[in-house]
């Protein structure tokens, strides 16, 4: 199903109930947001299951109106908008099948058991955040992206590509346009784009991030790989600045494995070990060749440490000796 076929199912009803997933993060909240501002119809978002931090900063500072799922009663002739989530289980206390409303979906994970009960679906498992798709949906309904909705997914297009790391070419026009579009609400988005408390909560990830790394060497190149729950991009800044010239953290992101490689400027590219563990695990990979991030599909985190070992390796054409 296509852009046009979530237009039109959208078109056609006097209320949307759009709908992030559980612990909605920036980019679920974000996409929600961007969306509910934008459709021509009344809206409103509903939270099967509270924010996660990005989500709360989010929801703080647009100080948006949202709907706990337990006091929400779908009004009449609304339908049901499920963004970046691909299946019920995060959906918990909506059970969308039982729902007397269509269901449409917009996502960029690989589908779930939604994509059988949508009505219409509009899905790029190539986008590095559901809210690079949002934009394409408000085009095809020919409606403008008001300030509120532009910065929503200018935060969630940021959070969901490693601070725009992981971002292709099109999001990182589409991040810039959603700036130009906040207009003179544009500076409400950097404090958006971080913690409230960046120094400290930044400076623990890292520590905890070098503490828990397993050190390599090959000849002078010295690569460090750990894996943390959060920070991601800090923590691997952290460990190029310990002194490695590779650094990769990996992460367990819901159905996912998420790997952030940081390198120095006269290395390997990093997408020549990062291409080979998509090759390996399924998934995506994009960035910079000294900046980048794999998105994989798998949750076999001890699995993947291992991959990015052999594929260093395999790079380096030389065998890698663990620091003691």
């Amino acid at each position: 199903m296509s852009v046009e076929a979530v237009a039109a199912v959208l078109a056609r009803h006097d209320h949307v109930s759009v709908v992030p997933h559980q612990q909605a993060d920036a980019d679920a909240l974000g996409s929600a947001i961007g969306l509910a501002t934008t459709v021509a119809a009344d809206a409103d978002t509903v939270l099967p299951d509270g924010l996660a931090q990005g989500g709360r900063r989010l929801a703080d500072g647009l100080d948006v109106t949202l709907t706990d799922v337990d006091s929400w009663t779908p009004p009449s002739d609304t339908v049901v908008v499920a963004v970046d989530t691909p299946s019920t289980a995060r959906l918990p206390g909506l059970d969308v099948g039982t729902v007397d409303a269509p269901l449409v979906v917009i996502d960029h994970h690989e589908p779930g058991d939604l994509s059988a009960l949508a009505t219409a679906e509009y899905r790029s498992t190539a986008a590095g955040a559901t809210a690079a798709l949002v934009p394409t949906v408000a085009a095809a309904l020919d409606r403008p992206l008001p300030p509120t909705g532009a910065i929503g997914l200018a935060v969630g297009l940021y959070a969901d590509t490693q601070g725009l790391a992981g971002a292709a070419k099109s999001e990182l026009q589409c991040f810039g346009e959603c700036v130009a579009t906040a207009g003179s609400r544009a500076g409400e988005i950097p404090p958006l784009l971080r913690s409230r408390s960046p120094g400290f909560s930044r400076r623990m990830a890292g520590v905890k991030g070098v503490v828990r790394a397993d050190g390599f060497r090959a000849g002078e190149t010295l690569a460090l790989v750990t894996t943390v729950g959060g920070e991601q991009s800090a923590v691997a800044t952290a460990l190029r600045s310990a002194g490695a010239d590779y650094a990769f953290v990996v992460s367990d992101r819901d159905a996912e494995t998420w790997v952030v490689g940081r390198s120095r400027e006269e290395t390997a590219p990093l997408q020549s070990v990062l291409d080979p563990l998509v090759e390996r695990f399924g998934g995506q990979s994009g960035g910079h060749p000294e900046a980048a991030v794999a998105k994989l599909q798998t949750t076999e985190t001890e699995a993947v440490r291992a991959a990015v070992r052999d594929h260093l390796a395999t790079v380096l054409d030389e065998s890698l000796t663990e620091l003691s």
